[in-house]
């Protein structure tokens, strides 16, 4: 039995010696140090100046006074001062259309008869009861006709007051007033001069009450909406100079900003500044004109950079400590002729510590060229947030916040 068991033991204790041989055999295995990683790029001394941001933005001109006439009476469009034609350019006070006021004018001569005949009925009473009234209202009936309504005389005393209104004389009398205001709006004038966008009637049409007649616009003074991002809205002021550009025939005009809307669009998150112009003669920016408005904001003491260099718009590389580190390279020595020798100088480099920083953005101007550094810093970066995925790089969690612009 025993002689059976002692073979396989033999064997076990063969195969462990044979085991811990080969594995004094091994090499150590030795951790190598990562290396550091080294990237050589451009750097410039921050040295804050005084610049000023050009803002651009597209606009659509449009007439400070654009306006819709609409007829308030009806009847017929007759020929008399009729300049309701599209293109037709018109002054201010110019009778652009007339409507027939003949129904309009009757009545008016109608009510008018009925108002005389009521003073003319309470002129006696008032003789005889109120003889000290009399004269002024007798002078009132005098004065008024077809062609002139006098104001009406002031009453003195309560007395008085009812004395006439029991007779219907203030009724008749505003009744007859607004006739005369509704026989001025048979004749339209123009409010300010300018040209005729647009007609809806011709000569022996029908105009009725709230029908649309015509379009008309001012061709003297001018708007543009203007928008802006939210971003650089705060750069532009009331009474700030603009510079409007009708690009396709190389044309300009000087404009002021006269509004900043307080609102924002939340189709496209812009505000919008209005830019108001007095047009020349012959200029070729009119009603409907697409222009490019150029402004120039106030100084900002500021430091530029491309806004390719920063990360998530608003990270930034920054190197300090600068210092000069001379490069260790072998040097090789040279006879001449005459025995002397001669070693190659090393060259220096700079070399500083590199972060991210927070910086405070003052003004975004999108018409800045690409820097060449853009793809190099984009690089660098990446890199930095896989090391730190790595723990090879400790950056903190929040980068400390420095003002730069």
């Amino acid at each position: 039995m025993i002689k059976k068991i002692i073979p396989p033991i033999v064997i076990l204790l063969v195969g462990f010696i044979a085991m811990k041989g080969l594995t004094s055999l091994k090499k150590p295995n030795f951790k190598r140090d990562t290396p550091a990683v080294v990237k050589s790029l451009s750097v410039t001394e921050v040295k804050y100046t005084d610049n000023t941001p050009s803002i651009t933005a597209l606009g659509k001109v449009e007439s400070k006074s654009r306006l819709n006439l609409i007829s308030e009476v009806s009847g017929k469009v007759i020929a008399s001062s009729f300049k309701l034609k599209a293109g037709k350019s018109f002054r201010k006070g110019e009778v652009l259309v007339r409507i027939d006021a003949t129904t309009q004018l009757n009545n008016l001569k109608i009510n008018t008869s009925d108002l005389i005949m009521s003073l003319a009925d309470m002129l006696p009473d008032m003789k005889i009861d109120m003889p000290e009234e009399f004269e002024k209202w007798n002078q009132f009936t005098e004065e008024l006709s077809f062609e002139n309504i006098p104001p009406l005389p002031e009453y003195k005393s309560g007395k008085e007051k009812i004395f006439v209104t029991k007779r219907g004389i203030y009724t008749k009398y505003y009744n007859l007033k607004n006739q005369k205001v509704m026989l001025g709006k048979h004749a339209l004038r123009a409010p300010f001069s300018g040209t005729v966008a647009s007609t809806n009637v011709t000569i022996g049409s029908m105009a009725s009450p709230n029908s649309p007649l015509a379009t008309i616009v001012d061709t003297r003074m001018y708007e543009v909406k203007l928008p802006f991002p939210q971003t650089v809205i705060n750069e532009v002021n009331v009474g700030m100079p603009v510079e409007l550009f009708l690009r396709d025939m190389d044309y300009s005009v000087e404009a002021k900003i006269v509004r900043v809307s307080k609102v924002v669009d939340t189709q496209n998150q812009t505000q919008f500044a209005i830019a108001q112009f007095t047009s020349k003669s012959g200029s070729p920016i009119v009603d409907g004109s697409y222009v490019s408005a150029t402004i120039t904001a106030n100084n900002i003491p500021s430091f530029k950079i491309p806004r390719s260099a920063l990360f998530k718009d608003k990270y930034l590389i920054a190197v300090e400590n600068l210092r000069f580190l001379e490069e260790k390279k072998s040097q090789t020595t040279k006879g001449d002729k005459k025995g002397k020798m001669s070693a190659t100088k090393t060259p220096k480099k700079k070399v500083g510590d590199a972060k991210l920083i927070e910086v405070n953005i003052v003004f975004t101007d999108d018409n800045e060229p690409r820097s060449p550094l853009a793809d190099l810093l984009s690089e660098i970066v990446e890199k930095m947030r896989k090391l730190r995925r790595k723990k090879m790089l400790k950056m903190p969690k929040e980068p400390p916040h420095e003002e730069r612009s």
